[in-house]
């Protein structure tokens, strides 16, 4: 699920309830490694996430709870920058 930090707010009387990232902590935490606004949307996962290819060249920065994730079959370490080509899956 994308999610951005603080989330909608304010909303509750046209009934959208408050929202946001379940570990707002980790998503903020990788914003400025990653070069992010603070507010800038993450990309939100549990138990397991999708496959995905990247189109452009991009940094990656993975926090919060270890999953095992891979980039091109290599294993992707957290809480650190990882540059990522465009084409890698």
């Amino acid at each position: 699920m994308i999610q951005d930090y603080p989330g909608r707010l304010g909303y509750w009387d046209v009934g959208v309830p408050p929202s946001g990232p379940m570990d707002a902590a980790g998503l903020s935490a990788g914003q400025p490694d990653a070069g992010n606004p603070d507010d800038a949307a993450g990309l939100e996962m549990a138990i397991n996430g999708p496959t995905l290819k990247f189109n452009l060249a991009t940094r990656i920065v993975l926090t919060g709870a270890a999953m095992k994730t891979e980039l091109n079959g290599q294993p992707v370490a957290f809480w650190q920058v990882v540059a990522v080509a465009a084409g890698m899956c």
